[in-house]
């Protein structure tokens, strides 16, 4: 089957089934990330030149009273704003893996020293001193990161003075936080062995746990600073009636927290109201899940996933799969408005349908990766590793044929004077037949199986060849038939192939004296191997979902 994304067939029974109250199959934890413009420093003798920072931090750890805090500082020096959901990794990697870490993208001017000697880069670090404390940062605790995005150079700084120096304390980014090493869909086996080591000293084992997932969600805020227009309000919030009294909270602009300064209908507006205002969120989607949903699960708000004027991009930079066959691994729910994104970094695969037993099962059908019940936009480029429709299930080998009954012995007997006659003794000692070989199982088609504590693509896993029929008893039974090998499983997109025919069993050795045979003297056809199980696609859709393609 080609890879190039096609509908399956859908039953609405299996939309029904997915309600707003039905529970994550795997535990997820939320978190929620911000960032804040600040102005670090500005020099007036390069023509008022101002030097902007970016702080990321979680808003429900923000406290403007709080001197100091409990999380590491890290600066990252840039010549250009990012924003999560951007193809910028390191970006990424704080906002979706690391949520006990205030992260700082500086904008500096790279002079071609060390990173940790240049000059803006230890201005900031001295800036963000005094004000760590009200995102949770801790003011003894501030890295500056090296220009390969891994060592991270610890700075002492004197309270008092505000005197900076470098110490000879260095640490690794990814050691630090082993779960950006984990940003393409990496399992922990997969990791370097210095990072395994981290992993397994480390007291942040919990964090770090296999069996669940961690969504992550970084808000597109606007109107940080500079001037403000109408015509931008109708850009960002969408409306041609411009009035002020359309851009409140409930109405053009959405009611959730992170939109808490925006005044209310029956409120003073002002445009400083509206600075930081959010219009949009990233969700990035760590570990592992089951059959993870869009509406309920990822946004769990019907405020921003019905909204046209709010757009909701998904990145899957961990494991999505099913513990059903009828059930995919993503689902994007009805009622889904505005733009939609779906990016996968890591994989997001189909129920693996599984092997037939032996002596011919047939094999189970296969799952599809995803639901689309509204229409999103895709990477076509994620199709070709990264979403997946499962393999079908390979039909186990035939039974082989029993083997034919040996022929019965005889004698002859001297009958009258001098043996005129003789008469044949027949002996009813012909050897059974040989029984048949066991048939092989079939392999289990390619795709995503649970086996406890992480997904495992179990493609041709449990394949098993026949086994050889047995013998037959004395006096030339014949012996049984081979079993049949276990098909092949189906890889990505495919069915699985049917299960290998039983052998036929030997015919029995000849009888004497035409005395007859145990039975019958011929062998037995094997049975007939199990039919592969089949392959729905990689997804389907319902109402109007739809995928538009980059």
């Amino acid at each position: 089957m080609s890879t190039n994304p096609t509908d399956g067939e859908y039953n609405y029974d299996q939309e029904v089934l997915d309600k707003s109250d039905a529970p994550a199959a795997f535990p997820i934890k939320y978190y929620t990330h911000l960032s804040e413009r600040h102005v670090y420093k500005q020099l007036s003798s390069v023509d008022d030149f101002i030097f902007y920072s970016y702080v990321w931090f979680q808003p429900d750890q923000y406290d403007e009273e709080r001197d100091n805090g409990e999380y590491k500082i890290l600066i990252r020096g840039t010549t250009f704003q990012h924003q999560a959901g951007t193809e910028d990794r390191i970006i990424e990697k704080f906002v979706s893996h690391s949520n006990t870490v205030v992260f700082v993208d500086c904008m500096f001017r790279d002079t071609g020293v060390p990173f940790k000697s240049n000059r803006d880069l230890r201005d900031c670090a001295k800036w963000i001193s005094t004000i760590a404390g009200r995102f949770n940062g801790n003011k003894d605790q501030i890295y500056i990161v090296n220009a390969d995005e891994d060592t991270l150079h610890h700075v002492n700084i004197n309270e008092q003075t505000l005197a900076l120096s470098v110490d000879s304390r260095t640490e690794s980014l990814v050691c630090s936080y082993p779960k950006t090493a984990m940003m393409d869909g990496q399992l922990p086996e997969d990791l370097p062995d210095n990072v395994k080591e981290s992993i397994a000293s480390s007291e942040g084992i919990a964090d770090f746990d296999v069996s669940g997932g961690t969504i992550s969600n970084a808000y597109n805020t606007n109107f940080n600073s500079g001037d403000m227009r109408f015509s931008q309000l109708r850009d960002k919030f969408g409306g041609t009636d411009i009035r002020a009294s359309q851009y409140t909270r409930t109405r053009r602009i959405v009611a959730i927290p992170e939109n808490n300064n925006v005044p209310l209908p029956n409120e003073t507006w002002k445009f400083s109201k509206l600075r930081g205002a959010v219009n949009g969120v990233v969700a990035s989607c760590n570990g592992n899940f089951a059959h993870l949903k869009a509406r309920w699960q990822v946004f769990n708000n019907d405020m921003i996933y019905q909204n046209d004027n709010f757009s909701k991009k998904v990145i899957v930079t961990g494991h999505c799969g099913s513990l059903d066959v009828n059930q995919p691994a993503f689902r994007w729910n009805a009622t889904g408005k505005g733009a939609l994104q779906f990016r996968v970094n890591g994989k997001v695969y189909g129920y693996s349908g599984p092997g037939g037993n032996a002596n011919s099962g047939n094999g189970g059908n296969a799952g599809y990766a995803l639901h689309v019940a509204s229409p999103i936009e895709a990477r076509s480029s994620d199709w070709n590793n990264r979403i997946r429709g499962g393999g079908g299930g390979a039909g186990g080998g035939g039974r082989g044929g029993k083997g034919g009954g040996g022929g019965n012995s005889g004698v002859k007997r001297c009958s009258g004077w001098f043996c005129h006659e003789t008469k044949i003794k027949c002996r009813k000692d012909g050897g059974e037949g040989g029984d048949g070989g066991n048939g092989g199982h079939g392999g289990h088609g390619a795709g995503y199986k649970w086996t406890g504590n992480s997904w495992n693509n179990r493609f041709n896993g449990s394949r098993t060849n026949g086994s050889s029929g047995g013998g037959g008893s004395d006096r030339s039974g014949g012996k049984g038939g081979k079993g049949g090998d276990g098909g092949n499983g189906g890889n990505f997109g495919a069915n699985g192939a049917g299960g290998g025919n039983g052998g036929k069993g030997s015919n029995g050795g000849k009888d004497e004296h035409d005395c007859g045979y145990r039975g019958s003297r011929d062998g037995e056809n094997g049975d007939k191997g199990g039919g592969g199980g089949i392959c729905v696609g990689t997804w389907t859709s319902s109402g109007n979902g739809t995928i538009g393609f980059i």
